[in-house]
């Protein structure tokens, strides 16, 4: 079996669907953060099933999607 590719984990401090910024109290208090997913099926793919391994997904309060991911 081949290695399997690292996946790249870009956080960010603001949602891609709404813009709403983390404040200051949210990151003191919960380790979730946004994070930009990869362009293209595949990579995107390959993300979220790394991603899902390690992380709890929480809904954003501004929109209510879940785009906040949490470390389990």
């Amino acid at each position: 079996m081949g290695k399997r590719p690292h996946v790249r984990r870009k956080q960010s401090e603001t949602c891609r669907i709404c813009g709403r910024k983390l404040t200051a109290q949210e990151r003191r208090e919960s380790r979730a953060r946004y994070y930009e997913e990869p362009m293209g099926y595949v990579a995107m793919e390959e993300w979220a099933r790394a991603m899902i391994k390690t992380y709890v997904q929480r809904e954003c309060p501004g929109c209510g999607r879940f785009t906040l991911w949490e470390p389990k």
